[in-house]
């Protein structure tokens, strides 16, 4: 588990660590730096599950590092199936706990292709090159009122 929150949920989580089977969980707490995008890249997925992310940079960084997503259906990134680079499921243990056996359950092949697929995404979407453009392509509208912008939806 990587990342930190507060020290009670903390103590909670490893509380039910301790009785896993497995006793295979790894608590990272906060990792940044060089030593986060070493520690996503030996992911075989990330998983994020969330009840009201907006838009979490971590799925960027895990798809810049070539490593697929699993994300909860709260969350903005249903593209990760449609581009097939993770997973966007229901935010209930059954739905999480299938998906991570049948990511468990991949061909090192398909894997690869998916992160490859999830960081070609990132470049054609996500890049800042690509931001920048879309955020002139806004102004511009804004202030001029020419040329809508393909990216913006306006409801009628």
């Amino acid at each position: 588990l990587i990342g930190g929150g507060a020290e009670s949920y903390e103590k909670e989580l490893h509380q039910m660590a301790a009785l896993c089977p497995n006793r295979n969980i790894r608590f990272c707490g906060f990792v940044d730096g060089k030593e986060k995008y070493h520690l996503l890249a030996s992911l075989t997925a990330l998983c994020v599950p969330s009840l009201q992310e907006n838009f979490g940079m971590t799925v960027l960084e895990s798809l810049a590092m070539e490593t697929p997503v699993i994300a909860s259906k709260t969350t903005p990134w249903e593209e990760l199936e449609s581009e097939d680079c993770g997973w966007w499921v229901n935010n209930d243990p059954q739905s999480l706990a299938e998906t991570i056996l049948n990511v468990l359950n991949l061909s090192e092949e398909d894997r690869s292709r998916m992160g490859k697929n999830g960081k070609k995404l990132l470049f054609r979407k996500y890049h800042a090159d690509v931001v920048t453009r879309k955020m002139i392509d806004l102004y511009h509208w804004v202030t001029t009122g020419e040329s809508l912008p393909e990216f913006v939806e306006i409801e009628k």
